[in-house]
């Protein structure tokens, strides 16, 4: 009988009201609820990082960096920027801090790896600021790095000021272009950039 439950639905409901508790389903579709909110704002911070960071990418770009920046391998083995950059021309560079989330640098690394996989002619590296080989190793290992992996604690832009891993493009003359900040949060974002930046090299 059709009204017989709804009675019983409003027993129910005001039995909840005095005793506390509340029916599964509310509970269920409460927490769903909850956990959608808490996405939401997650990735509302993380375009407001974005947005925040988009300032310190423009005043990079156009950047010139020291073609003798000294650049440390995961042997000990130090290079000038000029050197490791001449072999790829233009070369797609990942930047990123020791001081910055572990699982965002591994999803960018997922990432790059997902998206090089086919283009193996494209030239890139990575910069860290490790301050010994033994720990550059451990990443290479860690993260099955088969590019160019290198250390040095200041490139002298602005961007670097963020402390925010980011990717951008290194000409042969030394010119920076392309700056994006990465975030864990906005992953499909940083895809769809790599993607468009790389159609470009």
């Amino acid at each position: 009988c059709p009204n017989r439950s709804r009675i019983s639905s409003c027993f129910q409901w005001v039995w909840c009201s005095f005793s506390g508790s509340r029916p599964v389903s509310w509970q269920k579709t409460y927490i769903a609820y909850s956990k959608q909110l808490n996405r939401m704002a997650v990735i509302q911070t993380a375009f407001e990082n974005m947005a925040f960071c988009r300032p310190y990418e423009l005043s990079s770009e156009g950047f010139c960096l020291s073609p003798t920046t000294v650049l440390t391998d995961a042997e000990g083995k130090k290079s000038p920027l000029s050197e490791v950059v001449s072999a790829h021309g233009r070369t797609l560079v990942y930047r990123f801090s020791r001081m910055n989330c572990l699982p965002c640098i591994a999803m960018h690394f997922k990432l790059l790896k997902s998206i090089l996989d086919d283009r193996a002619q494209i030239g890139l590296i990575i910069l860290c600021d490790y301050h010994n080989a033994r720990d550059l190793r451990i990443l290479r290992n860690t993260y099955e790095v088969s590019c160019g992996l290198y250390s040095v604690d200041r490139l002298g832009i602005p961007i670097e000021d963020v402390n925010n891993p980011y990717f951008f493009i290194l000409t042969q003359d030394m010119r920076c272009e392309g700056f994006f900040t990465a975030f864990k949060e906005t992953s499909q974002q940083t895809e769809n950039f790599l993607r468009a930046l790389l159609e470009k090299l």
